[in-house]
């Protein structure tokens, strides 16, 4: 496990309104946040040692919380705060825990007349809602530069094609057509319902193309120009009909996909595939055996390096890559292809798709997941450090989204909003300038300033 650490940010030469301090200086992501203190280290629950106590985090005008404690022993959990690492633990940082030693640094770039704090806007370039059944289903973000990368398609609404990939460098005020070279043609015959960004690296890429030509995994190493299409299955070739895509936020070089179609033995008819080089090369791995086939709106998590949890007829978690199964919910589970859980800097990870929110802090996470109090009907859930999102894909009252603090998680209120039409299949965060960026399949692609 690499050591998190602080994230810094390098300005850009403008002012960005509401966001970040004065040019030219260096300033941590949320300078709008509150100075805080570190806690402790959490004592790891077996086999190992948890974080030392930490020292008091640096607090101050426009100070971030602090925090620093790294990974405990086996099965150990993370302390806040601390300063020494544990033996032979893992566990899964927050997305906003900091860059890896190795990562890109964090230039903020200007973003000029965002609008007030938590109002949601239509943000859709024209081409995802022309012609009109256009379905915008992708958005991710990378934090390295805040780049936003979106897509929408048509072949599940009765259309015939897909857009491609488009880019926005100025948070969503204007967008290009950034796949523009090899494969470019694939991504614009079929369905982009999964997009991931790697972490540390805007370059990199991955997109299903459901329904399209060549219906596999596509990555992109040169920030979505061009595409090469990936073989997680053999047999199938390019013809790997690839429906969910996750990867692990630790080890992004660590990717997992569910097909759209029954495998054919020797694997289970519910297989799933894995790589840990970035796609270079596959392992086919089962499913639960409970389950016989493939299954829409199911969804997948990578939670450690043979950790994994799928969700659709029943919460599954696994911690040998397969070889076991355990049904850690009852629920029937309608979620996004894109993901439906995340991990909140306190070390929740929530977990949507069934009627009510679910969490888990568990060692190894994942591994018993409770439903949350008062939890809201989800397929979708992120977090920005403080504030809860959650919506469903399948509300169509017009104003699907809800929100809680990470703190209080068990009070949630529903946002008012334009109305949208329906709920998001995917949502992105830019932990840089605070925004919420929503994909809601016919109603378009969304943005919220969240703080």
């Amino acid at each position: 496990m690499r050591v998190m650490r602080t994230p810094m940010v390098l300005v850009g030469l403008a002012l960005l309104p509401a966001c970040l301090g004065a040019t030219g200086v260096i300033v941590s992501p949320d300078v709008n946040a509150r100075g805080g203190e570190g806690g402790g280290g959490n004592p790891a629950p077996e086999g190992g040692s948890g974080g030392a106590p930490g020292a008091t985090g640096g607090g101050g005008s426009g100070g971030q919380d602090g925090t620093g404690g790294t990974t405990g022993g086996n099965h150990g959990s993370a302390g806040t705060g601390g300063s020494q690492t544990g033996t032979g633990g893992m566990m899964t940082p927050p997305p906003d825990a900091g860059p890896r030693p190795d990562a890109a640094p964090i230039v903020a770039r200007p973003c000029n007349d965002l609008p007030a704090v938590g109002l949601w806007h239509d943000i859709s370039p024209p081409v995802f809602k022309n012609p009109s059944n256009m379905e915008t289903l992708a958005v991710v973000v990378s934090q390295q530069d805040q780049s936003v990368y979106a897509a929408a398609g048509n072949k599940t609404s009765g259309g015939n094609s897909g857009t491609g990939v488009y880019k926005s460098m100025d948070c969503g005020a204007t967008w290009k057509l950034v796949s523009t070279g090899k494969n470019s043609d694939k991504l614009k015959s079929g369905d982009p319902w999964a997009m991931m960004i790697h972490p540390d690296n805007p370059q990199i890429l991955y997109t299903n193309n459901g329904y399209g030509n060549d219906p596999t995994i596509y990555k992109s190493t040169n920030g979505g120009v061009d595409w090469t299409a990936l073989i997680p299955d053999p047999a199938r070739g390019v013809q790997s009909f690839v429906q969910a895509i996750a990867m692990n936020p630790d080890d992004p070089e660590h990717i997992a996909i569910t097909f759209h179609d029954n495998c054919k033995a020797p694997p289970n008819g519910l297989c799933l595939s894995y790589s840990t080089d970035g796609g270079a090369s596959w392992h086919l791995f089962n499913g639960p055996s409970a389950l016989s086939g493939w299954i829409e709106a199911a969804t997948l998590s990578i939670l450690g390096p043979t950790n994994y949890f799928f969700a659709a007829k029943g919460g599954w978690y696994t911690a040998d890559t397969g070889k076991t199964w355990t049904k850690v919910s009852g629920d029937d589970f309608t979620a996004s292809y894109a993901g439906s859980t995340n991990l909140a800097p306190d070390g929740t990870l929530y977990v949507a798709g069934a009627n009510s929110l679910y969490s888990s802090r568990s060692n190894p996470i994942g591994s018993t997941i409770t439903k949350v109090t008062n939890g809201v009907h989800a397929s979708v859930v992120i977090n920005d450090g403080v504030n809860l999102f959650a919506s469903y894909a399948w509300d169509y009252g017009g104003q699907p989204y809800y929100t809680a603090k990470v703190s209080n998680p068990n009070v949630w209120t529903h946002m008012p909003s334009p109305k949208c039409g329906r709920g998001p299949n995917q949502m992105a965060i830019d932990t840089v300038h605070h925004i919420v960026y929503s994909a809601n399949w016919g109603a378009g692609l969304w943005r919220l300033i969240s703080r």
